[in-house]
């Protein structure tokens, strides 16, 4: 009888002490949906992402200037912007890595210079399809390829 008492109390123990015992984290693969989903959002949101590539041709930066950038704020599903030329405003729908810009339209300033990437600029954004982020840099893509890259400022 008391071998059997000791027999049960050792086992209540062990699976006690089993429920306490760390588990191991799940690989990348075996995470929750949405986690990473998440993170990446929370990324995408609210910051400065100053455009870097456009159609597959580099843009460069007027430093004498202002970046031509958009940001999506978390809070409106907005976007704003700058083109090189105009101010940018318009909608977005993020969910999981599609990312779909509508009502995108510009104020209407007259600019010596910039016009070209504007409107390609405008015309690139209402073919995004889905995004992806890797380190600072955002691709934007259509249903076949990159479409435009952009740099997180460092603002």
């Amino acid at each position: 009888m008391t071998i059997r008492i000791l027999s049960i109390s050792a086992l209540a123990i062990m699976i006690g002490l089993a429920g306490c015992a760390k588990k191991d984290e799940p690989k990348d693969d075996q995470k929750t949906p949405g986690a990473a989903t998440q993170a990446t959002q929370s990324t995408l949101l609210d910051t400065k992402w100053l455009l870097t590539e456009l159609s597959g041709a580099p843009i460069t930066q007027d430093t004498a200037g202002e970046p031509i950038f958009i940001q999506l704020t978390a809070d409106s599903n907005r976007v704003a912007g700058f083109t090189g030329c105009n101010r940018l405003i318009g909608s977005y729908q993020a969910d999981g890595d599609t990312l779909i810009f509508a009502h995108v339209a510009t104020t209407k300033m007259a600019c010596p210079s910039g016009q070209e990437i504007e409107t390609l600029l405008l015309e690139t954004l209402v073919k995004s399809w889905t995004f992806a982020i890797v380190g600072d840099r955002l691709d934007l893509k259509s249903k076949e390829s990159v479409i435009a890259r952009f740099k997180a400022s460092k603002e």
